[in-house]
């Protein structure tokens, strides 16, 4: 949601120009990446000290940090294609954007599981 938050000021304030969405995006990439490091990191250490099993650890990280760096991409994307459309920008931080987030976070979950846990 905060990159949606960021993509709509930007987009009230600034005109849209050439090659704007992929400087906005490797912006946000590049502090959803650090965020992404730091949240998964944490988690996975945590899991990995409490329950004692690495690849459940390895599981609860590398999903936490695929569903946090790709939730940039439909969160200024999909800003920026209504943007462009000239459609209401606002849909994007409506039910649209949290839609997409949460599809993804779930098909990365259960895929790294199944591949990991061998299920």
């Amino acid at each position: 949601m905060q990159t949606v938050a960021i993509t709509v000021h930007l987009m009230h304030h600034s005109p849209p120009r050439m090659g704007w969405y992929g400087a906005a995006l490797i912006r946000e990439l590049t502090r959803t990446f650090l965020l992404a490091v730091a949240c998964s990191s944490l988690v996975g250490a945590i899991t990995a000290w409490w329950r004692q099993d690495v690849q459940a650890a390895m599981v609860i990280a590398g999903g936490i940090f695929g569903s946090l760096l790709f939730a940039c991409f439909p969160g200024g994307g999909i800003s920026a294609f209504l943007h462009r459309m000239r459609l209401d920008i606002r849909v994007a931080s409506g039910p649209l954007t949290p839609a997409f987030t949460d599809i993804r976070t779930f098909a990365i979950y259960f895929s790294l599981a199944a591949v990991m846990l061998g299920q």
